[in-house]
């Protein structure tokens, strides 16, 4: 009981070992502090005492000549997981430990053997990390494997050293063989195993390196080989036995049959000439009828239960392998008819096979041996000659593959490298001439993309000069790959204006035909003056049908009343635009639940959205390539920054220069980065609600124009003459300006009528209450330095006018000034 648990003990503690410092390694506890060479020093002097303690509990076999213990498994386990040096200075201690303990007791036999065997063990698995794993950590399967060939080497070795007396050492050998030959190949394989358990690694997994994968292969091939040989060897090494031993007993069979002939049966029986068949053999002589044997150490006993086969069903003077007398024998069946006896020539299997056992264990040993030196060499071959040759022309292709087309690849050790660097030297030739040619190709089809795109686009600001109810600008900046955003506006009626911003998916020129397509027909079904929700409708309808390529449109199309200020406006999936009050900044005009893209999916109903605008309000389109610039931290200009950049405009900034400064903005950010996307933009801003007779502005100084305009239009169509025009301008201008720079009001109204002969004037705004017709006269008789400041405005209203009147209703002021045209 006490050998298996020390030997369980031995078996494990490479694996416990194993664990403990990959569990510090993962920590971070070990790495983080300690230099590579300390933490080698430190992992061989451990394995080495793991080694020392598998020697001084080693289970004594062969009368103390010799020990089982799992000795060789911890340089093996240091070595391959890791690194030389911990292998190497493992079964330094080992070896050297196993060399000196013959001082206290150990084996004197086996000291040479398992000393060398297990400094051998760590220079093997350092061999096998450095050159065939490339320093990296073995698969379980390779581990196993090392562990087995290294122990097969100590076997070898012992027999190699005992020359002097080879039986006994092969006893050595068969007593410890198969169990140190397991139970080390199962310590590497459980300590690999638990690394792989911690490393979270799989146990097989295939070799991601061509070496390793071409050593796995070469490793397969060579066990596939030995196999071979074994079981061949075994075969043949059989069949030579059987065949001395059938040679063996026909020699002495017939040298039997001569001496009794000769001498007789007493003589052959005699104890002075007592009949061997080698040195151990001899022969059993049995009764021909009863089977009862007549002479020798069996004497008495029934030859049928001395032996496994009956032998009267054996063939005469035939070579049969069976039991005799508990023992496995080749025999031999001889009959005396003329005597009535029968004979048993009987040669233990012990003395046949000795020697040939001994040459094939010293003969597959050897094997093992050269095939592990081949394995290495061919790996090492395989490495210099191929793996290598193979990286140079990996890394001329990754060159290449990072854009460096003027790599050369050069390899000239061996014909086939020659062939494969020309052949990749002519495929970066054609690459770089293909690349140079769809390069031209390119430039011209985004020459023409960007054609068709501007094409398209209204580019004459300001739009409607003669307006001067409303204001807007449009602008897009195409990428160098032209994406297919677009903006449209036009006037469907004298009070109605469309405008429509959009993205389409993908890049080039079927993004840009595909936008033509797009532009066409919301532009054409607006024309009919129907709502923005049935053209959106409509037009995905006609956009779905056909559309192979797959693309689809984000778009805002709004109506906007300019006489009323009411917008109606459809999102079919894009960017919410920005809107802001006259008194307020820009906000975020977002709708409940946006529409779905257009051209996305046929059967779409779209809704429509409604808002009132006034007079100095503003609303900002844009699409993504906007808020989506990056810097050359791929950082996004975004939402957040957008709204401060228009909130900063100022609140008298036109339509243009609102856009020209979200453009600045973008391009700051961007820092000289590359454009992505097209940057698209359209502000529209509402100056007043003009009707046929009246218009309605913000109460400031930018209005006043607005207001001289409309007098110019509607007075003539009243049938005003120039004269009477130019009273009703200054009176006007001057009721105007009291209204922005005195009252503090925020809209102001003027409403022009005509009854009869008069012309009426109504200017309405909610400001402080002020009476201008209670204003004292003006004294026109002092000079200019002598009057007061003020009050000259007001007596210009008297005089170029019929009558003033005023009153406050509901806290606005109403003014009602009357002309003649008489």
């Amino acid at each position: 009981m006490l050998p298996s648990i020390l030997l369980g003990i031995q078996t494990l503690l490479p694996a416990v070992l194993t664990g403990v410092f990959l569990l510090a390694e993962k920590s971070g506890a070990v790495g983080e502090r300690l230099p590579g060479w300390a933490q080698q020093l430190i992992i061989g002097v451990a394995f080495g005492a793991v080694a020392i303690f598998d020697t001084e509990t080693s289970v004594l076999v062969a009368g103390g000549a010799a020990g089982i213990n799992v000795r060789d498994a911890a340089p093996v386990v240091a070595g391959l997981a890791f690194g030389a040096p911990a292998g190497i200075i493992a079964g330094v201690i080992g070896g050297v430990e196993r060399w000196l303990c013959v001082a206290w007791g150990g084996a004197e036999a086996t000291r040479l053997a398992c000393a060398v065997s297990t400094v051998a063990a760590g220079v093997v698995a350092a061999v096998m990390r450095t050159w065939v794993f490339e320093d990296k950590r073995p698969g379980l399967g390779y581990a196993v494997g090392v562990g087995l060939g290294v122990v097969t080497f100590d076997m070898l070795l012992i027999m190699l050293t005992n020359m002097s007396d080879s039986m006994a050492s092969f006893e050595y050998v068969q007593e410890c063989c198969i169990q140190m030959t397991l139970l080390n190949g199962l310590a590497c394989g459980i300590a690999f195993a638990g690394q792989s358990f911690i490393r979270r690694d799989r146990l097989f997994v295939r070799p991601p390196y061509l070496i390793s994968d071409l050593a796995t292969k070469l490793f397969a091939v060579f066990a596939l080989a030995f196999i071979g040989i074994f079981f061949s060897t075994i075969a043949i090494m059989v069949n030579m036995s059987f065949q001395q031993s059938l040679s063996t007993l026909t020699a002495n069979s017939q040298d039997l049959k001569e001496e009794v002939e000769r001498f007789g049966w007493d003589a052959v029986l005699d104890d002075r000439y007592a009949w061997r068949v080698m040195s151990t053999g001899s022969i059993i002589v049995y009764d021909a009828q009863t089977g009862e044997v007549t002479d020798g150490k069996y004497s008495g006993q029934n030859i049928k239960e001395l032996m496994s086969t009956d032998p009267f069903t054996l063939e005469q003077d035939d070579c049969n392998y069976l039991t005799v007398g508990g023992s496995y024998c080749y025999v031999m069946r001889c009959t005396f008819p003329e005597d009535g006896r029968e004979v048993i020539l009987y040669l233990p299997e012990d003395e046949t096979d000795a020697i040939p056992n001994v040459m094939l264990f010293l003969f597959l040993d050897v094997q093992v041996l050269m095939l592990f030196i081949l394995f290495v060499v061919l790996c090492q071959l395989l490495r210099r000659r191929v793996v290598n040759n193979l990286q140079l022309a990996e890394s001329g292709l990754a060159a290449v593959a990072h854009g460096n087309l003027d790599t050369r690849v050069d390899i000239s050790s061996h014909q086939e490298f020659v062939k494969l660097s020309e052949d990749i030297n002519t495929t970066v030739d054609a690459l770089r001439r293909y690349i140079d040619e769809a390069e031209h190709r390119h430039d011209s089809e985004l020459a023409l993309a960007r054609q068709i795109q501007h094409s398209a686009l209204p580019s004459v600001f300001p739009p409607f000069p003669d307006r001067i109810d409303f204001d807007l600008y449009a602008s897009m900046d195409a990428a160098r790959e032209v994406g297919g955003d677009f903006y449209d506006f036009f006037l469907l009626n004298d009070h109605t204006l469309v405008f429509l911003i959009a993205d389409v998916s993908g890049k080039g020129v079927p993004a840009a035909l595909f936008m033509m397509k797009a532009k066409t027909e919301i532009h054409s079904l607006m024309e009919t003056n129907i709502g923005v929700d049935e053209a959106f409708t409509r037009a995905n309808e006609r956009l779905c049908e056909a559309n192979e390529s797959g693309m689809f449109v984000t778009a805002w199309l709004g109506k906007l009343d300019v006489s009323t200020g009411e917008l109606a406006y459809a999102n079919a999936g894009h960017n919410p635009p920005l809107l802001k009050r006259a008194s307020g900044e820009f906000e975020y005009l977002r709708q409940a639940k946006p529409n779905f893209f257009l051209a996305g999916m046929e059967g779409i109903r779209y809704r429509k959205n409604s808002v009132t605008l006034g007079p100095g309000d503003k609303l900002f389109l844009y699409t993504d390539g906007v808020t989506e610039a990056c810097d050359p931290s791929e950082a996004l200009f975004g939402e957040k920054r957008l709204v401060q950049t228009l909130n900063s405009t100022g609140q008298k900034e036109t339509p243009r220069g609102t856009c020209d400064a979200v453009a600045q903005a973008v391009k700051a950010h961007a820092a000289g980065a590359e454009q992505s996307d097209d940057i698209t933009m359209l502000c529209v801003s509402l100056c007043a609600l003009c009707g046929r007779d009246r218009v309605v502005t913000s109460a400031d100084r930018d209005s006043l124009a607005v207001v001289s305009a409309f007098l110019d239009a509607q007075l003539p169509r009243l049938g005003a003459s120039p004269r009477v025009v130019a009273r009703v301008q200054v009176v006007a201008d001057e009721a105007y300006s009291n209204i922005c720079n005195y009252s503090g009001a925020s809209t102001a109204v003027m409403s022009i009528v005509r009854k009869g002969a008069d012309l009426l004037i109504e200017f309405v705004d909610d400001g402080v209450e002020f009476d201008p017709t209670a204003a004292p006269p003006a004294d026109t008789t002092l000079s200019a330095e002598q009057r007061k400041i003020g009050g000259l405005g007001i007596h210009m209203m008297r005089k170029m006018s019929a009558s003033m009147d005023y009153r406050r209703v509901d806290d606005t002021n109403i003014l009602t000034v009357a002309f003649s045209f008489d």
